[in-house]
């Protein structure tokens, strides 16, 4: 059930491109990446309804961050080469856990 709760809301919040690198709000539409898939797929499943909705809510601003943090190096490389390496996993991790905290904690 946190499973399907959570590819609902990557799709509710990003549309066709969950899961998907993004660099411009503009950007083409890239192939689904497996990293961010596991990242976004894990920590969504660990949020409650509410916090769910909060974020559906707050969508542009989920998009925008996540735009910035693609653009960020650090980043890049984790969810890009050597996405099995221990310190990419826990950047990628690390950093969208921060993403999301940071947007609920706005509302």
């Amino acid at each position: 059930a946190r499973f399907k709760r959570a590819m609902k809301s990557a799709t509710e919040i990003f549309g066709n491109d969950a899961f998907r690198k993004r660099y411009v709000p503009n950007d083409r539409r890239k192939p689904i990446n497996k990293a961010l898939f596991e990242v976004w797929s894990v920590l969504l499943s660990k949020l409650d309804e509410r916090e769910c909705a909060s974020l559906i809510s707050q969508k542009e601003q989920v998009i925008l961050a996540f735009i910035d943090l693609n653009n960020q190096d650090d980043f890049y490389y984790a969810i890009t080469s050597g996405t099995g390496e221990k310190s990419k996993v826990i950047r990628r991790f690390t950093d969208v856990k921060s993403l999301i905290s940071t947007i609920l904690e706005s509302s």
